[in-house]
């Protein structure tokens, strides 16, 4: 069955790519004269817990979707009571309307009306809520008695989710024939006694067999894709893939060779200070640095292996962390040394000799801003480039911020916490600085598609805006608040305590902001919408890296904030499958437009060599964001293209 289903799948992609321009190609007759609600009716499934024990719920969500007066996403509820549909049920009508706009490639120019009776919360129905969205903006109905437990998550794949047991009777009760439910779930506790904030601790059962004895079909779905095509019958746009070897530009190879050998020498020189410092260190804090350059040198000969094995991006990212670790350690050592010599008013004259100035910033945003940009190519390699000078910006900024705290505490342990802290990220800040400059060695200079207009520009800008903060705000609200609910501790606490042990969630935040900060900054045009693009979709891939990480993977933390281990290990494998088909397909597309596809070829190299099992988790994790970044970088690339491709037709 499973093979036939398949089968089907290819068939039908097969007519599309070679007749089916009336699905996804130029707009149809009644695509254009749709002036009117295209309505969806979808029944979430819910578990519940009440003074009886566990259960399920379910009730009809109408979903009404038409293009919106202004050219912008809009979202609207229907309440029949008093806030009846809760923050996380909210984080997750955005992410459905964008995630909408990202499949299909199509400006998110639509107003979406979401309306539920009674009260509504949880983040379970996302996938569906995706679906119902995707079938109107795509005029295509959506199949009868077939429902769906899954949240979405930001690259479009079906995170885990709580209760099914209970959800399956939910469905039966409600006349439903088919269920669908996140790939990787077959096992499942009922609910016991609560203890250490688990609901579910009763006997462990078999999904499938609960489905069978309820007369349910139960399918387990990946993404969005499988998902569409179970609850509709026909495939989303998708460019098919023969294998077919995906291979960088010779000058683009020559550039990440260069920078290779140029971190390699940073490392050395880092290296060779750290070494030195060392022993001037007070003698308790010796075996950390000597732990970290260890740490480095078994990273830099990863490196090495890899680019022996031909993985040149590999090698670059490796040698990359190799040069940022021996260079935390050594600005460390010399902030140690220096409160040994001169307190605490000496490890801040040595922290100002190193920290990143405004005048350092500004310098790289003005040589950015001086290059020119003359095609599609230029703008994407441009944006992400911005994107990492921005991030830069805004680490730096929150660095100076922990330093303004130094003055304000008493005690000196907690003084020299905080100066340590900082010249940590201000290290972070110079790195980022560095690797913009390769990243424009590498990525510009090709022949790709013109540069569309700047209103077309600037939308897409204003839509990734609204991605970015939608994304955060999901985090937020899914896990941010949760959490906080569970130890008794403020939001603000608990976002504070995880941007510290977790640096992607900082990065991510802090590029959002620090991107629209330095666009106020350039005057409007092509320049000013890079900046926000590049900052808004690295935003968005980063904090989708988070969410995955804290919420479907389940990861567990350190005092330290090391990762120590995933909870729902299982999920990561068909996620990093799922990611890299999306990215490939999106370099298959650009090229097929007209694209070499440098920068997310580049990202498809370094994911491929850190995503498989015998690598740590973290990097694992890494590859998942690197599959991420690519992926949403190619997107952009065609959806940015299209109109002038339609146009030529």
């Amino acid at each position: 069955m499973r093979r036939l289903v398949r089968v089907t799948c290819l068939l039908a992609l097969v007519t599309t790519a070679l007749g089916g321009a009336q699905w996804f190609g130029s707009p149809s007759a009644a695509a254009k004269a749709w002036r009117t609600d295209r309505v969806r009716k979808i029944v979430p499934i819910a578990f519940r817990r009440t003074m009886q024990g566990c259960d399920g719920g379910s009730a009809e969500l109408t979903v009404h979707v038409r293009p919106s007066m202004d050219g912008e996403l809009r979202i609207g509820i229907i309440e029949d009571r008093f806030f009846g549909h809760g923050d996380m049920e909210r984080a997750a009508y955005w992410m459905a309307g964008i995630l909408a706009g990202l499949v299909t490639r199509r400006p998110m120019n639509w107003r979406i009306v979401y309306q539920h009776r009674g009260y509504i919360d949880g983040p379970s129905a996302g996938g569906l809520m995706t679906v119902a969205v995707l079938s109107a903006v795509l005029d295509q109905p959506l199949l009868p008695r077939v429902t769906m437990t899954g949240t979405i998550n930001p690259d479009g794949t079906i995170g885990r989710v709580g209760g099914v047991y209970y959800k399956l009777l939910a469905a039966k009760r409600a006349g439903m024939k088919t269920v669908l439910i996140p790939a990787g779930m077959k096992w499942e506790r009922k609910c016991g006694r609560p203890r250490k904030g688990y609901m579910f601790t009763g006997a462990r059962v078999d999904l499938f067999e609960r489905a069978k004895s309820l007369g349910l079909k139960l399918i387990p779905v990946r993404d969005v894709h499988e998902a569409y095509f179970h609850m509709t019958g026909r495939p989303l746009p998708q460019e098919l893939d023969f294998h077919q070897k995906l291979k960088l530009p010779r000058k683009a190879r020559q550039s990440l060779t260069s920078s290779y050998e140029t971190w390699g020498r940073r490392y050395q020189r880092r290296l060779k200070a750290l070494q030195s410092l060392t022993p001037k260190v007070f003698f308790k804090y010796r075996p950390g640095f000597q732990t970290l350059a260890r740490v480095a040198e078994s990273r830099l000969a990863k490196g090495r292996e890899a680019l022996r094995q031909g993985k040149l991006c590999a090698g670059l990212g490796m040698v990359f962390q190799a040069a940022s670790l021996v260079g935390r350690g050594e600005l460390l050592a010399r902030l140690r040394i220096a409160y040994g010599q001169g307190g605490v008013s000496a490890m801040i004259g040595v922290y100002k000799r190193h920290q990143v100035t405004s005048a350092v910033l500004m310098k790289s945003f003005q040589k950015l801003a001086k290059l020119p940009v003359k095609n599609l190519n230029d703008l994407i390699t441009l944006a992400e480039a911005y994107a990492y000078t921005a991030t830069a910006y805004g680490v730096s900024w929150q660095a100076s911020q922990q330093m303004a705290l130094v003055s304000k505490t008493k005690k000196d342990d907690q003084k020299v916490f905080l100066i340590l802290r900082s010249a940590a990220m201000t290290l972070i800040a110079r790195d980022l600085l560095h690797f913009s400059e390769d990243l424009i060695k590498m990525g510009m200079g090709y022949w790709g598609p013109p540069v569309p207009p700047l209103k077309r520009l600037a939308g897409w800008s204003w839509a990734m805006t609204k991605a970015a903060e939608a994304n955060i705000g999901y985090f937020d609200r899914v896990f941010i608040n949760a959490m906080a609910n569970k130890y008794g501790r403020s939001p603000k606490a608990v976002r504070l305590i995880i941007m510290l042990r977790d640096l992607q969630y900082m990065l991510g935040r802090l590029c959002a902001v620090a991107s629209r900060a330095a666009a106020a900054r350039l005057p409007k045009g092509v320049h000013q919408s890079a900046v926000i693009l590049g900052g808004t979709a690295t935003s968005f891939a980063l904090t989708s890296l988070v969410v995955a990480k804290w919420t479907k993977l389940d990861a567990r933390l350190d005092k330290s904030g090391a990762l120590v281990k995933l909870g729902s290990p299982q999920f990561l494998k068909p996620m990093l499958r799922s990611a890299r088909r999306h990215l490939r397909e999106s370099i298959l597309r650009a090229q097929k437009m007209g694209f070499q596809a440098v920068v997310p070829i580049f990202h498809l190299r370094v994911a491929e060599a850190l995503a498989g099992p015998e690598n740590p988790i973290a990097d694992r994790l890494w590859a998942l964001s690197e599959y991420w970044v690519g992926t949403l970088f190619g997107r952009l690339m065609t959806a940015l293209a299209e109109p002038e491709k339609k146009a030529a037709r």
